[in-house]
């Protein structure tokens, strides 16, 4: 039997800020994940789906990507946690819920895209690994930076 479809991280952001939102001051984040998942609509089927056991990680598949939407949405400047362990909605976070929910979406999404701009490795770096590779010197070889 086949484990039933689970929200990506991604597709977890708006609930997930939703429920920062809707709680309206820091919050445990374990308060933020049970009102994510109620916002979401998950099935107890679908919470129940867990990692299969391995030393890296374990537990519910979507307290991991619940915990990844977090992480999101702080570098996007919609939640903040200002104290270990508790997250809020920031007024940017607020501005962009108070869109509606199709407009919202869009509007993570952008800034999730925007902030992965500019991550990706330069052509430097990669002409440096084939002279790494070649000399086996990566202090010579190495661009600034790395």
């Amino acid at each position: 039997m086949s484990e039933p479809p689970i929200p990506n991280y991604v597709e977890m952001m708006l609930p997930t800020l939703k429920a920062m939102a809707e709680l309206g001051q820091p919050t445990p984040y374990a308060t933020v994940d049970q009102r994510a998942i109620e916002i979401a609509g998950l099935t107890p089927e679908q919470v129940a789906v867990e990692y299969p056991a391995e030393p890296s990680q374990s537990g519910p598949k979507i307290l991991h990507r619940i915990a990844w939407a977090r992480t999101l949405l702080k570098k996007i400047g919609a939640a903040d946690n200002p104290t270990r362990g508790s997250w809020t909605a920031t007024d940017l976070g607020i501005e962009i819920l108070s869109k509606g929910d199709t407009a919202a979406e869009r509007s993570l999404l952008d800034l999730h895209h925007k902030s992965l701009e500019g991550t990706e490795p330069s052509d430097d770096f990669f002409t440096s690994a084939v002279v790494e590779a070649e000399t086996g010197n990566p202090r010579e070889t190495t661009p600034r930076g790395y």
